[in-house]
Order: structure tokens, then sequence, then C-alpha cells
């Protein structure tokens, strides 16, 4: 029995379906079974068979909503059980830290090791910033003709994609070259 009765119940419509085909007294014996067992907590003492068959069958539906009520007054579904126990998890929550300095400040330590770095927003290059790295590496690519190519088509790579890398851009046109100056052996590779 219940120490405090429920308010009300859900009754489905299986049960009404369930209870059609019985007699009236048996209906009515078998209704009020299921609302003192739902309300009250009461266990039944039903006679017939069917009686019992169809409470049978409505006791699990009614045990899963008062669950369910019980669960929503504490907050909802109760917490799924962690996958390793909390000690496994935050082994190095309890232990000193084993990072230096400079590895905290630069986000490389064991605390930044759960996420990645965040890859910079994409900025086009402008033409002295393409001028000064072709000259640090004597590649003789055009700057503003590597400006011009990429602008032109929206700084996106032959296959569509967006460019998140332009000095790897420009090493590829250093490849590029050399190829061509070997004989053009290798021409389908831009087409």
């Amino acid at each position: 029995m219940i120490d405090r009765p429920l308010e009300s119940f859900v009754f489905y419509r299986s049960f009404r379906d369930a209870i059609e085909e019985m007699t009236d007294e048996n209906k009515l014996a078998t209704l009020l079974a299921i609302c003192d067992y739902a309300l009250y907590g009461v266990e039944p003492d039903l006679k017939d068979a069917m009686s019992r068959a169809v409470f049978t069958v409505a006791r699990p539906s009614i045990d899963a909503n008062k669950d369910r009520r019980a669960n929503g007054k504490l907050g909802g579904r109760p917490p799924k059980k962690p996958m390793v126990s909390d000690s496994e998890n935050h082994r190095f929550s309890k232990m000193e830290s084993t990072e230096t300095e400079s590895e905290s400040e630069s986000g490389t330590g064991a605390k930044g090791a759960d996420k990645p770095p965040k890859r910079p927003y994409f900025a086009p290059p402008d033409v002295s910033e393409v001028e000064a790295y072709c000259s640090e590496r004597k590649n003789g690519i055009d700057p503003a003709a590597f400006i011009d190519y990429y602008a032109a088509r929206g700084w996106k790579l032959n296959g569509g994609q967006p460019m998140k890398d332009w000095k790897a851009a420009v090493r590829t046109w250093e490849r590029r070259n050399k190829t061509e100056q070997k004989g053009g052996a290798e021409d389908d590779y831009w087409k």
C-alpha cells in the first residue's frame, strides 16, 4: 500500500479494450482493481481468470508510470552510470599538476589536451605577405599572379575546398614549377 495515495494515473485505451469482452460484474471488478492498484497500491484479489489476465497485462504499464512520476519529482530520469569509475576518469584531478608554466600559458599542457586547438579563421594574404614568403623561400613565384589566381577562385583550391593555409598553396606552386622545369612530365597534375 502507498503511504500517500496518488491523485491520478494513466489509463490506456488498451485497458478499456481488454475489459470490453467481460461481463458487467467482472468489468467493474477489473476497473476497480486497476484503479485501486494505481492510486493506492492495493494488490487485487480477482476471482475471474479473465480479470486476472487483464490486470496482469495492465500492471507493468501502471508500474512504469509510477516510476516515471517518481523520477520526475527527483528531477528526471536517473543519470546513466559511467563506463569507468570516477577515480579512473579523473585520475589526474587529485594529483599535482605536472605541466610547466610555459605549457599552461601556451595551452599545450594536460588541461588543454582534451580539446584540439582551434584553427584560426583563414584570412587571405596581401601581396606583401606573399612576396615576403616567396623571397624567403627563393622560389621565383610571382606574388601578384598567386593572389590574382586564388582571389578569382574565391580562395578555393582546385577541388573546390576552401583554402586553409595559403603558404601550403605557395609550396604547391613551387613543386609545380619544378616539374615544369624538368620537362613537364607531370602536366596532368593540374588538370
